[in-house]
């Protein structure tokens, strides 16, 4: 489904995108990510209230059997700078 087709389906059921996002405690504004870039635990929680499934509401993102096509895995953070130095503020190294 198209963004707008989803936006339309929480406004027939009285809700707006932050609406659902204080409905299920999410952060503001992650629903209209979801929808732009992806998150898994609000796609989930759409399909669940929407009574549609992901594969249909998602269909770029996810497999008929519910499987997401492009799994993002939580990566453990790493520094854009990895090298090691321990210099403190105004020292050079």
């Amino acid at each position: 489904m198209k963004a707008q087709d989803i936006k339309n389906a929480l406004k027939t059921r009285g809700l707006s995108l932050i609406d659902f996002d204080d409905l299920y405690g999410f952060n503001v504004n992650s629903t209209s990510e979801c929808l732009r870039t992806g998150r898994p635990t609000v796609e989930k929680r759409l399909s669940e209230f929407l009574d549609i499934p992901l594969c249909e509401l998602f269909p770029d993102r996810y497999y008929l059997d519910g499987i997401r096509k492009y799994p993002r895995d939580k990566m453990p953070y790493t520094p854009k700078n990895n090298t090691g130095a321990t210099a403190k503020i105004g020292q050079s190294t």
